[in-house]
């Protein structure tokens, strides 16, 4: 997709746009994916395809200088300040080899799985219950595995999920799951890690399941985690809960694990 700036110029006229972050098409090199961005309220701007970068006046400083590109590096560093959704076009228009190992062509481009080449994770982005960019998910090396966008209380919220009317609601631990289980043709919302909390099973509730499914990892936590699950949703809404049968494939650790076929036939049978 191209950026509606084509050039630095034309982004920095946009300064009554709300955007902070503005993609365009890098004017130093025969930039087709609007492969630059220029951060107005800092006033820099880089290319992630050729590494030029400036000061967002229009004038070029420099081209591969190590140093002044690791300036703006950090510049434009998201750590710790909210990210535009528009910053999504370009983390989404560069491939990432770690996604593209696991996951089908079609789930990457439907869930938005990029790579950020500054801090060279690769990252999703997250929504809330009304579809609202709460930010981006990145995935490091080291504990925790994935980073979350600072203020975002996971507690709050389930990955994937809209409030609808579902017969069946399966319950998984991360976004990756729900991804798997988007491959198997089975809708599933993550609970980001392995408690449901009582605003998720409150969000389920909202869905008037028949049977909540709890696909949760083939692990002591996600034993527990289930446990836990199932005193909170029967107890407080009445709901009736099903464990996924880890008994058919004992040496996997999660769904994200498993042949999609795997878990098409799964659902075939436990579905009502």
């Amino acid at each position: 997709m191209r950026s509606q700036y084509a050039t630095l110029d034309d982004a920095l006229q946009a300064v009554g746009d709300y955007r902070q972050e503005r993609p365009f098409r890098c004017h130093v090199h025969d930039d087709h994916q609007a492969s630059a961005s220029v951060n107005v309220a800092k006033g820099v701007w880089v290319c992630y395809a050729c590494h030029a970068g400036g000061k967002a006046n229009g004038a070029l400083i420099t081209v591969n200088l190590d140093d002044f590109q690791k300036e703006i590096y950090e510049l434009l560093e998201p750590k710790d300040e909210p990210m535009s959704e528009s910053m999504m076009e370009l983390y989404t228009s560069v491939s990432c080899e770690y996604w593209a190992s696991r996951f089908t062509e079609d789930t990457i481009k439907k869930f938005k799985l990029g790579y950020d080449p500054v801090t060279h994770c690769p990252i999703y982005p997250i929504y809330d219950s009304s579809q609202e960019f709460l930010g981006v998910v990145r995935r490091q090396d080291g504990h925790p595995k994935y980073h979350y966008p600072s203020g975002m209380r996971k507690t709050e919220h389930l990955y994937g999920y809209r409030p609808e009317r579902l017969r069946n609601v399966v319950l998984v631990e991360g976004a990756p799951d729900t991804w798997a289980c988007s491959e198997a043709d089975i809708k599933a919302f993550g609970i980001y890690g392995s408690k449901l909390s009582e605003r998720q099973a409150e969000l389920v509730a909202k869905c008037s399941p028949t049977v909540v499914h709890l696909w949760f990892d083939n692990d002591a936590a996600g034993i527990n985690a289930c446990e836990l699950a199932e005193e909170l949703l029967l107890g407080r809404y009445g709901l009736q809960t099903m464990r996924f049968p880890w008994k058919y494939h004992p040496l996997a650790k999660d769904v994200d694990e498993l042949p999609r076929e795997a878990l098409q036939r799964i659902a075939n049978k436990v579905f009502v």
